[in-house]
């Protein structure tokens, strides 16, 4: 379950670029829009946000996975047992509450 070191790079540096030109754009937006509403403003910027998600989780998916023949197993991500969910149904709350 090893990855190649050149894929890790390659998908790392997309991320990387991926933030950076979010970060830009978000800046100029809000700086732009904050004459207008400030409502507005974070609307932009989160839709901005799940654009670069979106974005991160097809990088990682097509490059690092796929490549690789690997799953998001491999990344630590694993199907929920029924226990498992039984437990979030109070420890959320509880979590929240403090």
């Amino acid at each position: 379950m090893r990855f190649k070191p050149k894929d890790v790079i390659i998908t790392l540096l997309l991320i990387a670029t991926t933030l950076t030109i979010v970060v830009i754009i978000s800046a100029s937006l809000t700086s732009v829009i904050f004459g207008q509403s400030e409502r507005t403003a974070v609307m932009t910027v989160g839709v901005i946000a799940l654009i670069t998600l979106i974005f991160s989780y097809i990088i990682i998916d097509r490059i690092m996975l796929r490549r690789n023949n690997q799953g998001w197993q491999a990344l630590g991500f694993r199907k929920i047992s029924l226990r498992k969910s039984s437990h979030l149904l109070w420890q959320i709350p509880v979590f929240l509450s403090v």
